[in-house]
C-alpha cells in the first residue's frame, strides 16, 4: 500500500487486495491517510461514497502562509534570494491572505491583480507573487490546512509581455569599441558581435574547438546543446593551447566584461547597455543584411522560429543601417558617438 502527490497537487492510494490492485485519489493527504487505515482494518473495498477533503478551516490564510514560509526556510531547498522574494510578496499579499483560504478565488485575485497594476508593479512581479501563493495554498492543501488550490491554473490565460529587446546601433558599437581601449576586451567584443555567442559560450572556448573554419561550442552553451558556428576573422591568431579568449592569460568573468562595458558606455556617450545586448545586435543586423531566419536560428542556438521572430520587426526598423554584415563586422571606418572620432 502506498500513498504518492500527484502533479495536480492530489494523493494516489494504491493498493492490492486478493491480487487486485485498486486506485483511489483524494483531495487531502489527512484523507488518504484515514482511508488507508479504514482499508487495513478491514473496511470495504469498494467505496460507497466518496472520501471528501475535510472542510477548510474559516481563519485567515495568514497563519498557514506563515507555517510554509518556515518551513521552506528551514528546508534549506530554497536560496536566500528566493526566500526574500516569498518575504517581500507575503506583505504584498496581506490583502489576500486575511482572507480564508476558500475566498482566495480568481474574482478576488483578479481585484488583486487590477490593484497593484493600478500602482505601478509590473506584470512580472505579480506573476511571481501569484506563483508564491499557489505553492502555500498548493502545501496547505496537501496537509488538511485548506480544502484545495482555488488558484489552480488561473494564471496560464495571462501572458506575460516579453522584454524588449535593446539593440545598440552601428555607431553606438563602434564608439564603444573605441572607448574600451583594452585589446583582450576589444577582441571579446567584436567576437560576440561577430558570432552572436552567449558571454559564457566565448569565455569558455578553447583550442581544441577550433576545427576546419568552424567552431565547436560545447562549454557553457544554454541546455546543453552544442553547436558549430563559422569561425569569425577576429580569431586569426590562436594560442597554442588553452582558452581562445582570455583577459590577459586569465579567463574571463562576465561580471568583469560587463563592469568594463559600462564604463566605456559612459565615456562613450552612449546608453548603457548589457553583453547580452551585442547578440540581440548579430541576430538583429544578421536579418536586416537579408539572412534567413533558419540560418540565424542555427548559429545562435535557438530551438524555435518564435525566437527569432522577434527580431523580424526590430530588423525592419534597421534595414538602412550602415551596419551590413555582422560575421564580417569591424569599427574602422565608421564613426564614433562622442567627438566624432573613428576607429583606428
Amino acid at each position: 500500500m502506498t500513498i504518492r502527490p500527484t502533479h495536480s497537487g492530489k494523493w494516489r492510494l494504491d493498493f492490492r487486495i486478493a491480487g487486485r490492485r485498486f486506485r483511489e485519489t483524494y483531495a487531502a493527504h489527512p484523507a488518504a491517510l484515514a482511508r488507508a487505515a479504514q482499508i487495513e482494518q478491514g473496511g470495504p473495498v469498494e467505496r460507497r461514497k466518496p472520501v471528501m477533503a475535510p472542510a477548510a478551516p474559516a481563519e485567515p490564510f495568514r497563519d498557514a502562509f506563515a507555517r510554509w514560509q518556515a518551513v521552506c526556510a528551514a528546508s534549506g531547498r530554497h536560496s536566500p534570494s528566493y526566500q526574500a522574494r516569498v518575504e517581500l510578496a507575503g506583505k504584498a499579499l496581506s490583502p489576500l491572505l486575511a482572507r480564508a483560504a476558500t475566498q482566495i478565488t480568481p474574482a478576488a485575485f483578479d481585484a488583486y491583480l487590477q490593484a497593484r497594476l493600478a500602482a505601478g508593479v509590473c506584470l512580472a512581479t505579480v506573476a511571481k507573487e501569484f506563483r508564491i501563493l499557489s505553492a502555500a495554498l498548493e502545501w496547505a492543501a496537501s496537509r488538511g490546512l485548506a480544502g484545495g488550490n482555488p488558484l489552480r491554473g488561473y494564471f496560464r490565460t495571462i501572458r506575460v509581455p516579453a522584454k524588449a529587446i535593446r539593440v545598440p546601433a552601428p555607431r553606438d558599437l563602434a564608439a564603444v569599441w573605441i572607448e574600451l581601449g583594452d585589446p583582450d576586451a576589444r577582441r571579446l567584443f567584436t567576437f560576440l558581435v561577430q558570432t552572436g555567442c552567449r558571454i559564457g559560450e566565448a569565455a569558455a572556448l578553447e583550442t581544441g574547438d577550433v576545427r576546419d573554419g568552424t567552431l565547436r561550442l560545447e562549454r557553457g552553451v544554454k541546455g546543453g546543446r552544442p553547436r558549430t558556428i563559422p569561425r569569425p576573422p577576429c580569431l586569426d591568431a590562436l594560442p597554442d593551447a588553452g582558452r581562445v579568449l582570455t583577459n590577459h592569460g586569465r579567463p574571463w568573468r562576465s561580471n568583469s566584461f560587463l563592469h568594463m562595458l559600462h564604463r566605456a558606455c559612459i565615456r562613450a556617450g552612449v546608453p548603457r547597455f548589457p553583453a547580452h545586448a551585442l547578440r540581440h545586435a548579430h541576430a538583429t543586423y544578421a536579418l536586416a543584411n537579408g539572412e534567413t531566419l533558419y540560418s540565424v536560428m542555427q548559429r545562435c542556438g535557438w530551438r524555435s522560429f518564435g525566437i527569432v521572430q522577434r527580431y523580424v520587426e526590430i530588423a525592419e526598423q534597421h534595414a538602412n543601417s550602415a551596419m551590413g554584415d555582422p560575421r564580417t563586422w569591424s569599427p574602422e571606418g565608421q564613426p564614433g558617438a562622442k567627438n566624432g572620432k573613428e576607429a583606428a
